[in-house]
């Protein structure tokens, strides 16, 4: 029996070893791979953790949202294609619901590819796009894959829900410290203008003294010093305008006739 617990023992921790090298692919019941991490970005636990809030907000928003790793010899532009087929390939073999939103991290270009499909081409359309990968985009730089993955689930939940903002940039009269402030200023300026009318009002003006029937002009003075007149050389265009790092917009159609919205990023 002693024997026995120690061959258990040595496959158990065999077997967890060995999967530390294996492709991380987390599956729902339903066969739909949420979670493609086929490089090893996410550790164990994280990749777990991510394929859970994927499932639980596909299943929340009847919206399929995809994360897809790699380190494929491919340019940026292919980025794009890789999406793409991806979508038409499980698409067609039932394992994607039409409306789904994919996001791709490819280390081997250092580029990230989001795509909206079906109703999410309009509700995760390129502008909103844009938003997200604001968000994504400095946790990628920093090599923070868990928080970047959980910011594209998070932004994409925020644009299939009611949203009345871009994502991550919520307004300032949001914030309760400046609701707090704005709620002082207007209590002061009330007090304020109490106080100033309990303290009387003053009757008398530059008429009360004056003989208006009798009185004259009693002095008159009008004096002109020069003018001056500057010229300003009008600012000239650069011819464009800066982008702020943001895409030119990713949106088409795959090679299997789903039209989509898109865009990209280096990072």
């Amino acid at each position: 029996m002693k024997k026995l617990r120690t061959y258990l023992s040595v496959l158990l921790l065999s077997i967890f070893m060995l999967s530390a090298f294996f492709p991380m692919k987390i599956k729902a019941a339903s066969g739909t791979v949420y979670l493609n991490d086929t490089i090893g970005l996410l550790t164990s636990k994280e990749a777990e953790e991510i394929s859970d809030l994927l499932e639980k907000y596909s299943n929340d928003t009847g919206s399929d949202l995809i994360i897809l790793t790699t380190n494929t010899p491919l340019s940026r532009s292919e980025d794009k294609t890789y999406v793409e087929d991806y979508f038409d390939a499980q698409y067609d073999a039932g394992l994607l619901k039409e409306n789904a939103t994919i996001f791709l991290i490819d280390m081997n270009t250092r580029f990230t590819v989001i795509q909206g499909y079906g109703t999410n081409e309009e509700l995760i359309n390129d502008d909103n796009i844009e938003y997200i990968l604001d968000a994504v985009s400095p946790y990628l730089s920093s090599g923070d894959y868990y928080k970047a993955c959980k910011e594209f689930a998070n932004g994409v939940k925020f644009y299939l829900g009611s949203p009345s903002y871009e994502y991550g940039h919520r307004p300032i009269y949001f914030n309760i410290f400046f609701q707090a402030g704005i709620a002082l200023i207007i209590g002061a300026v009330a007090v304020g203008i109490m106080a100033y009318q309990s303290g009387g009002t003053m009757t008398t003006n530059n008429h009360t003294y004056l003989d208006e029937g009798h009185s004259g002009v009693v002095a008159k003075r009008d004096m002109y010093i020069r003018t001056s007149v500057s010229k300003v050389r009008k600012p000239q265009s650069n011819g464009g305008g800066s982008s702020g790092g943001r895409s030119s917009g990713g949106g088409g159609v795959s090679s299997g006739g789903h039209s989509h919205s898109g865009g990209g990023r280096g990072f």
